[in-house]
C-alpha cells in the first residue's frame, strides 16, 4: 500500500521535470531568436510555434501540480459564516477530479483527431502538443483522488493555507 502513494510524488515529479523543462526551452528559444533578429536581422521561422507549443505543456503541467498542492482558489465564504463541512473541503477536489476527467476524455479525441494535421512552421505533428491536455486530465484526476481522500501533501482548507503575519507587522511607530 506504501507503494501505491509513492505513485502521485513520482507523477508530481514528472510533471514538475517536464514543466520545468519545457519553460526552459521556451525561454531559451525565444532569446535565440530575440539574439538571431538583433544580430543578424532575420528570425527563425519555428520559434514563436515551439515556443507556444511550449508553454501549452509547460500551463498544464502547472495547472496539474497546482491541484496536488492545493494551489487553486477556493471559496471560502461558507467557511467564514460556519457552515464548513467536510464536504465543503472536498469540493475543490471533486472539481478536479470532474475537470480533469473532461480534458482526458475530450484531449483524448483532440489528439486522435488532429494527428494527420501538421503544424506550419515546424511540420510536426498537431498531436504533440495537444497531448497536454488528456496527460494533464490524467493528472489532475490522480492527484484529486489523492486530495478526496486526505492523502495530498495540499494543506486541509484554506484558512491553514494564508500567510502569517510577519511579527511587528501592527506595531505603531513612534
Amino acid at each position: 500500500m506504501r507503494a501505491l502513494g509513492l505513485i502521485p510524488e513520482f507523477l508530481y515529479r514528472a510533471a514538475a521535470a517536464l514543466g520545468i523543462a519545457a519553460l526552459v526551452a521556451m525561454t531559451s528559444i525565444v532569446c535565440l531568436n530575440i539574439g538571431a533578429r538583433a544580430i543578424f536581422n532575420a528570425s527563425f521561422s519555428w520559434s514563436e510555434e515551439l515556443a507556444r507549443f511550449l508553454m501549452i505543456w509547460a500551463a498544464l503541467c502547472g495547472v496539474a501540480m497546482a491541484v496536488r498542492r492545493g494551489a487553486h482558489f477556493r471559496m471560502d465564504l461558507a467557511a467564514q459564516f460556519g457552515v464548513a463541512s467536510r464536504w465543503m473541503e472536498r469540493l475543490p477536489a471533486l472539481a478536479a477530479i470532474v475537470i480533469g476527467l473532461l480534458l482526458a476524455v475530450q484531449g483524448k479525441v483532440l489528439v486522435g483527431l488532429a494527428a494527420a494535421q501538421l503544424a506550419t512552421a515546424t511540420q510536426m505533428p498537431m498531436s504533440y502538443p495537444y497531448l497536454a491536455l488528456p496527460v494533464s486530465g490524467v493528472l489532475m484526476v490522480v492527484f484529486g483522488i489523492e486530495a478526496l481522500f486526505g492523502k495530498s501533501p495540499a494543506p486541509a482548507s484554506h484558512a491553514a493555507s494564508e500567510p502569517e503575519e510577519l511579527p511587528g507587522a501592527n506595531s505603531q511607530r513612534g
